[in-house]
């Protein structure tokens, strides 16, 4: 919504708009218990929400109520299971491109539905110790899937770079344009593009270049695992309901990319070893992916001052509290306590 469809004399009301903004004007909720607006007692903590709807007339209406599946604008974090990205920061309160809010509105129900498939990776957990279910099948339904939206997650994030390639002056020796696909620049010959080949081939700023070289062997191992899947018709493997919880064969050919996520002593001797480490390193890796891009392309590149210059962006979804946690799930609770015990007491204590 642009500010020419909104009454002037209605403007004030967005008060985290920066004053000298005149561009396309995001209606995302805002939260801010030390704002000092309108006030109604009856609302309760409501009243620290700002949301807004606007009329035919362009007046806008604030509402009463707050956000559960959606992004804001926050001074500071609602609830700590709120989740920050610099990527979405960047893109929604600082760089808005019209041409990008498709893929980025893609990414974000990415990032909510590989948590649900987490959330629900929990429950089959929890189901196989207390009922005596039989785990497998449903979980590599999820692993797939995690690993398939991982894999598509690099295309939205790449026609994103490259709309803002598109956008942004670059005169040292020219400016060449983006390929549509990741792989075309992150891999050659199939293979981890290098450094200096691929600055010379494509005349980027070195942080962008460094970025696209080394995020291209995870690309390359989530590509690998997906095309086993989708275009050779493999399985993921086989999946365990051990006394410790979901675990995987460490010699399984689908993860062998990501085996080094296992310490020595969450190995058994048989082989298996805990199946959240390697969930949490593909989503990790991935996420992660997003916010090193932004990392890259604003450390040479200088971008206008952002639209929203006091509040920071924040995501929230059904399962994007466990997100945070994908570094703990790895290196302190490789068999998944924190989210059995969670999904336990969230979704199924009706069924103890």
């Amino acid at each position: 919504m642009s500010r020419e469809t909104i009454r002037r004399d209605e403007l004030d009301k967005l008060f985290h708009i920066r004053d000298d903004y005149h561009g396309t004007v995001p209606l995302y909720p805002v939260y801010d218990p030390h704002y000092n607006g309108e006030e109604y007692r009856d609302w309760g903590d409501e009243s620290d929400w700002y949301l807004w709807i606007s009329d035919q007339e362009g007046n806008l209406q604030r509402m009463r109520g707050y956000p559960t599946r959606m992004v804001y604008f926050g001074t500071e974090a609602e609830d700590h299971t709120d989740v920050y990205y610099s990527f979405f920061d960047f893109y929604l309160r600082g760089f808005i491109l019209q041409e990008n809010m498709d893929q980025i509105n893609h990414l974000l129900t990415d990032v909510r539905q590989i948590s649900n498939s987490m959330a629900q990776i929990g429950v089959f957990d929890h189901l196989s110790r207390k009922e005596g279910l039989y785990p497998g099948q449903f979980v590599k339904n999820e692993l797939e899937f995690i690993v398939i939206t991982c894999r598509s997650m690099y295309e939205s994030l790449q026609q994103v770079a490259r709309t803002t390639w598109e956008s942004v002056e670059y005169l040292e020796g020219g400016k060449m344009q983006l390929p549509k696909k990741f792989a075309k620049i992150a891999l050659e010959d199939e293979k981890p593009v290098d450094l200096e080949s691929l600055k010379l081939k494509r005349n980027l700023p070195d942080e962008l270049a460094k970025y696209y070289a080394e995020e291209a062997t995870h690309f390359q191992k989530i590509r690998d695992v997906r095309n086993k899947i989708v275009h050779d018709g493999e399985s993921f493997g086989s999946v365990f309901g051990t006394s410790d919880g979901l675990a995987v064969n460490t010699d399984g050919k689908f993860i062998d990319g990501f085996s080094d996520v296992w310490s020595d002593e969450t190995i058994r001797e048989n082989g298996l070893a805990p199946l959240w480490p390697i969930v949490s390193k593909i989503v990790q890796t991935t996420l992660r992916a997003l916010n090193r891009f932004t990392s890259s392309i604003t450390e040479e590149i200088k971008f206008p001052d952002p639209i929203v210059p006091e509040h920071l962006v924040f995501v929230r979804g059904d399962a994007t509290r466990y997100l945070p946690y994908l570094d703990y799930l790895i290196t302190t609770d490789p068999w998944g306590t924190y989210i059995l015990e969670d999904v336990r007491q969230r979704y199924l204590m009706n069924s103890d």
